[in-house]
């Protein structure tokens, strides 16, 4: 029986248990995947000791231990889609310039010669972010290397965080970025600004040479929303502003925001967190978590439990496009009831 995982703290809101054991079922996989709370940095790194030990295939990991899972990798993988076909992962493939991430969401425990422990870093969390996105703004399906900004008028974007989810998604937006199309402002703000400040030097670091002049990365502290706000396309909550036991909800002014303007917000417990609620009082688009939570989920679904296409095709019988999984529409009602 495969065994997988969820870690974090808190982690009794996580719904990642429900969305893994409804596919396990669904599609007759002997498994299970569980939730557990670490208490610290130590106790994060003696549970995955432990996972080793009894044999799991891999974990999730969620906050706030996404940037210390990083540091435990041995390599990792890319997770991408061509022509809506999962690419096998038998062969990682490293990128120097992923050194910005910094973080990690989904990990597949391997075995080296000698038996010890490999463990191989696939995040599936800008995957996830991308796929919601592009479906929520009426584009469809992501159809290839997530480069959603081809396609909109997505040029100016706020990140509200500097943590691990808002790492990632900014690693993302960057690496898939089109010179001619992409994105031209990136802000992060952060409570700590000197966490944001890192961030950018990071980001900075993985611009192309041929992008640097068309594209710019700023930081600044959350008590500069109303300034930083007047020109953005796309704002991201990455905190855990709104989230049920999380962040208090600051006093945002958005009668400087366009009217055009996007929100999407990580946070998906609850699925109308106090800034979806205020930036839909103003008439503006506003995007739960909930989307982004199932998305990532599928792709680290089959990481798990299956990962040779032919198997998923002939024996489990598993959609081949990711998609399938993720609009299942009875999945989605559970969700929405158990939040």
């Amino acid at each position: 029986m495969k065994k997988a995982a969820v870690i974090g703290n808190p982690i009794k809101h996580s719904k990642s248990p429900l969305i893994h054991n409804y596919w396990l079922k669904k599609y007759k996989i002997e498994g299970s995947y569980e939730a557990i709370k670490a208490e610290d940095n130590k106790d994060f790194e003696n549970v995955i000791d432990k996972l080793v030990e009894q044999g799991y295939s891999g974990f999730n990991v969620t906050v706030p231990f996404k940037e210390k899972a990083y540091e435990l990798l041995n390599d990792v993988a890319d997770y991408r889609i061509d022509n809506k076909i999962v690419r096998d992962l038998y062969e990682p493939l490293f990128y120097p310039n992923r050194v910005c991430l910094k973080a990690m969401n989904t990990i597949k425990i391997k075995r080296n010669v000698d038996g010890s422990p490999f463990f191989l870093g696939i995040n599936t969390d800008y995957f996830g972010f991308a796929c919601s996105l592009w479906l929520q703004i009426g584009l469809g399906e992501i159809d290839n290397y997530l480069d959603f900004d081809r396609y909109s008028n997505i040029r100016n974007i706020v990140i509200l965080g500097a943590g691990g989810s808002a790492r990632t998604i900014a690693n993302g937006l960057i690496l898939n970025r089109f010179i001619d199309f992409g994105l031209s402002n990136l802000i992060i703000l952060n409570r700590d600004e000197g966490r944001a400040k890192v961030l950018c030097a990071d980001l900075n670091n993985i611009v192309r040479k041929k992008d640097k002049e068309h594209i710019s990365i700023m930081h600044g502290s959350i008590n500069d929303f109303n300034k930083m706000i007047k020109d953005c396309d796309l704002l991201i909550n990455c905190t855990t502003i709104g989230m049920l036991g999380g962040a208090e909800t600051p006093e945002f002014d958005l009668e400087n925001a366009k009217s055009s303007m996007i929100f999407y917000d990580l946070v998906y417990n609850p699925l109308k967190t106090p800034l979806i609620e205020k930036v839909k009082e103003t008439g503006r688009k506003a995007i739960g978590g909930l989307g982004m939570l199932i998305n990532q989920a599928a792709p680290a679904f089959r990481i798990f439990y299956q990962y040779a296409e032919k198997d998923y095709k002939n024996k489990n019988n598993i959609p081949i496009n990711v998609h399938e999984m993720t609009n299942d529409q009875e999945l989605w009602k559970l969700l929405k009831e158990d939040i």
